[in-house]
């Protein structure tokens, strides 16, 4: 699976009230202002400053448990991992029952490659706070991400009920399914997942791959029906509708009709293509073939390299 997305916990931005006037501003209503102003710098995308005055607040004083939550999301959005380790811990000694201070520490643990622990941590969240999706979601594409598919199903499974129109929650769920042969089960969340994106045409273009790469030709060809328009001036979407045509036993010329747009439009991928021609009849791949360039400057199919 590539592109994965990690839910991180969300960022504190609360404005506290400034104390004190400027003349004998203390340290604790100076910490405030330095965190106000980095929450603002934050809001501006300048993480720069932001991670600055968050620095400063905590600098101050060690009372200002949100502003150091936020320090630790930069540094670890930074890299800085070894900084963001030390200052959760004392943040977690301070405050040992925090969920989001858990969460995040978790968060940090898949960072730190320390898979094992952020399991187990993301685990108590769930314990301690049933049905939190972001949650769920980090742990499932842990599980994911060390071949558990049934540790994965398990977790995502337990609290799909607490999913409100999240599309890549759907597409891991479906993809744990799959891998625990749960095909009809999964082919309903791909379904529901193209409800979510259907106006989205990387992600139809995503999931209608998926649906022939795991041989659901039919649904292919329902969700090719009305692609969002940017689709119609890409290739790749011509060859998936040409495969799901041709090896879904659908009418071989609409097939070949595809194949013969995608190579127009430039489509060139010398394995998928070969990949197709294999699984079709002798003479049908012929017929397919002839649609590729045959001048040498141009046939995809000719091996670039020299003798």
């Amino acid at each position: 699976m590539k592109n994965v997305r990690w839910w991180v916990s969300l960022w504190i931005l609360i404005p506290l009230a400034l104390g004190g006037c400027v003349s004998g501003v203390g340290r604790q209503e100076l910490a405030e202002e330095y965190f106000n102003l980095g929450n603002a710098f934050f809001e501006l995308g300048d993480f720069d400053r932001s991670y600055r005055y968050y620095s400063q607040a905590i600098a101050l004083t060690d009372t200002f448990p949100a502003a150091g939550y936020n320090l630790v999301r930069l540094l670890i959005d930074r890299g800085d991992l070894q900084r963001a380790d030390e200052l959760l811990g004392d943040l977690r000694r301070e405050d040992p029952e925090s969920l989001l201070l858990m969460e995040t520490e978790a968060y940090l643990r898949v960072r730190r490659d320390d898979h094992e622990a952020a399991s187990v941590l993301y685990r108590q969240v769930l314990q301690e706070s049933p049905g939190r999706v972001r949650v769920a979601y980090n742990l499932g594409l842990l599980e994911w991400m060390q071949g558990n598919y049934g540790e994965a199903r398990d977790v995502l499974v337990e609290n799909r009920l607490f999913v409100e129109n999240d599309d890549e929650y759907l597409w891991l769920l479906a993809d744990v399914l799959y891998r625990n042969d749960q095909e009809e089960a999964a082919l309903i969340d791909l379904d529901r997942y193209f409800l979510l994106v259907r106006d989205d045409a990387p992600k139809v273009l995503r999931l209608l791959q998926r649906y022939v790469e795991w041989g659901f030709y039919l649904a292919a060809l329902e969700a090719a029906e009305q692609p969002p328009a940017a689709l119609l001036r890409d290739h790749d979407y011509h060859f998936v509708r040409a495969v799901a045509h041709l090896r879904g036993g659908s009418d071989f010329s609409t097939g070949q009709a595809a194949f013969a747009q995608a190579i127009e439009q430039g489509f060139s991928d010398v394995a998928r293509i070969d990949e197709l021609l294999q699984h079709l009849p002798s003479d049908e791949a012929e017929v397919l073939r002839e649609l590729v360039p045959t001048d040498p400057a141009q046939d995809p199919l000719t091996d670039s390299e020299g003798p």
